[in-house]
């Protein structure tokens, strides 16, 4: 996985995923897991993972929460006035008018 760029959501709950039989013994290991890369890692912050109870299956179901997606910061638009002065510049605003 670390090869791909992939690593574990952080998660919560019982992650032995899987459960069965095998001849006289109770088996129960973790198969299911939740990835993320560095773009999803970075975009979802708060992301994290939940293991829910066994329902109807051997395998246990996972829930990936997103949280909330990190906001971009605005920046405040800056004039620099100095430009003004300056030939090429106001040769360039008069062409885009």
């Amino acid at each position: 996985m670390a090869q791909a760029g992939l690593w574990e959501v952080k998660h919560s709950g019982n992650p032995l995923s899987w459960r069965s039989y095998r001849n006289i013994h109770f088996i129960r290991v973790r198969l299911d897991r939740s990835l993320e890369n560095g773009a999803w890692s970075e975009a979802f912050p708060s992301g994290r993972c939940e293991y829910l109870r066994f329902e109807g299956s051997d395998h246990r179901p996972l829930i990936t929460y997103f949280g909330q997606k990190k906001k971009r910061r605005r920046r405040a638009f800056h004039f620099d006035r100095s430009l003004c002065d300056k030939e090429d510049f106001r040769n360039l605003i008069d062409k885009l008018r």
